[in-house]
């Protein structure tokens, strides 16, 4: 008897898809499920898992296989902030090296991102906290220590060109999209990280993806919004 399929997969591309995505598909690794943030949208600091690093072994072991996979990207988190793991420049450095056309994701929280981050080609998601309410829901950070580090971050990219793409999310909740006082003053809090003024250009707040700007070495940042339950989260 032959099987019929509904949705996604009646479409005569289906298969084709699906083959594509098995030989290309997206590998995750996480190298710590630890984490220095507490998001209340996250479901990470409900996990009864073990909290703890993955082996410097192990991790090689893993990115050593990964040329069989063909994967097109690999992503260095699941839960946790992965730069929190101490070795977490010197796995990117060897992805680097070894796999050169390899694209390299990581989300994070920015708290742990410096000058020893700079060198890595990797692409970068930020889900930011705009004002001192929404960071103390999050962690004990100083509100002004957590935007100056960004800032600094975002004008070294600018000025050095560094290899990196990195997306910095506005996430808001339903009620806050009508209220336009606070999406203006979400908007600002970006607008306060670009490093000159002629960058204000290319800012659009009635677009998703509202600031694009790419270096000279054809990497891009981008402010994008972000409705909270498409990240899988919840609103209290």
């Amino acid at each position: 008897m032959k099987k019929s399929f509904t949705g996604a997969m009646s479409d005569p591309d289906y298969m084709d898809e699906l083959k594509w995505q098995q030989d290309n598909p997206i590998v995750f690794i996480e190298p710590t499920n630890v984490c220095n943030f507490s998001c209340y949208f996250c479901v990470n600091k409900d996990s009864m898992r073990p909290i703890g690093y993955m082996s410097d072994e192990l991790f090689y072991h893993i990115a050593d296989q990964l040329g069989d996979l063909n994967p097109r990207k690999v992503f260095l988190h699941l839960n946790g902030e992965p730069t929190l793991h101490p070795s977490f420049t010197k796995f990117v450095e060897y992805l680097n090296k070894k796999y050169k056309n390899l694209s390299i994701g990581v989300a994070t929280n920015s708290s742990n991102f410096g000058d020893n981050c700079t060198h890595l080609i990797l692409d970068g998601i930020v889900y930011v906290a705009t004002s001192p309410d929404e960071l103390k829901r999050k962690s004990n950070m100083d509100f002004e220590t957590y935007k100056s580090n960004i800032r600094k971050y975002i004008c070294g990219w600018h000025t050095n060109s560094y290899k990196q793409n990195f997306t910095f999310y506005l996430y808001y909740d339903t009620n806050e999209l009508s209220d336009s006082k606070r999406m203006n003053a979400k908007y600002e809090f970006f607008r306060d990280l670009l490093p000159t003024q002629n960058l204000y250009e290319n800012f659009n707040i009635d677009e998703s993806t509202f600031y694009k700007y790419t270096n000279k070495n054809n990497y891009s940042l981008m402010f994008s919004k972000m409705p909270i339950q498409s990240g899988g989260g919840y609103i209290p």
